[in-house]
């Protein structure tokens, strides 16, 4: 791990916090001073402090050797402050989503290769949390690719869970209609859509009234 530079933070952070406080003179002298002035000039400084190092550290990756324009960067994110604090926050809560799909999109591929045949009812509930957790977080991620890539993931688990359904027709559509509640709870509805056509497949094979009965009142259940 690279040795963090505290010097080159504080440099960067205080370069923010001026910034911070030019955003808040221009907005004093253009607006007036607040009933709260002083509650405004903490949050401006301490915002343009965290906006100088999300924007040079992590949004724009800034070349901190080339000290003039790392320096300017850094007070004009402090002007700034408010959306590169915003787009620091996304940037975050994109990374921690990102990790959660890639997660749960390798349990569900691990669940697929160790299971046999149509796999046993603990494999299955393994898939099924899996694929739960891809509805759940899918919607939240701007990255196309790894959308892809686990809706991949999604079909093959519904083809594992209709291969189960071959020998256990109501617990495959108990799971499939649990995972499509889920994508329809998460507004994930490509997932959703999948888990109706599974669950269509699984009931148009099966020729079981029971089995039809079931399906046709799990596909009515996912809105």
């Amino acid at each position: 791990m690279k040795t963090i530079n505290w010097k080159e933070i504080a440099i960067v952070s205080g370069c923010g916090a001026v910034g911070g406080l030019l955003a808040w003179l221009i907005a004093s002298v253009s607006s007036g001073l607040a009933a709260n002035w002083q509650l405004g000039l903490c949050t401006a400084i301490l915002g343009g402090a965290v906006a100088a190092g999300a924007g040079v550290y992590l949004l724009a990756n800034t070349d901190t050797g080339n000290a003039p324009r790392c320096i300017f960067f850094s007070v004009f994110c402090g002007v700034c402050w408010q959306p590169i604090v915003e787009a620091g926050k996304n940037l975050v809560n994109e990374a921690t989503v990102h990790k959660a799909v890639a997660s749960a999109k390798d349990m569900v591929e691990r669940s697929i290769a160790q299971s046999a045949n149509g796999g046993t009812q603990a494999e299955i509930n393994q898939i099924v949390e899996g694929t739960g957790k891809i509805a759940d977080k899918l919607p939240s991620t701007s990255d196309q690719e790894l959308r892809q890539d686990a809706l991949q993931t999604v079909g093959k688990a519904f083809a594992k869970i209709g291969k189960f359904g071959e020998l256990k027709p109501e617990e495959a559509t108990a799971a499939l209609e649990t995972i499509g509640q889920r994508a329809s709870a998460s507004g994930s509805i490509s997932v959703k859509l999948s888990a109706k056509e599974a669950l269509m497949n699984l009931r148009d094979k099966t020729g079981d009234r029971k089995t039809w009965e079931m399906a046709d009142k799990a596909i009515q259940s996912i809105r």
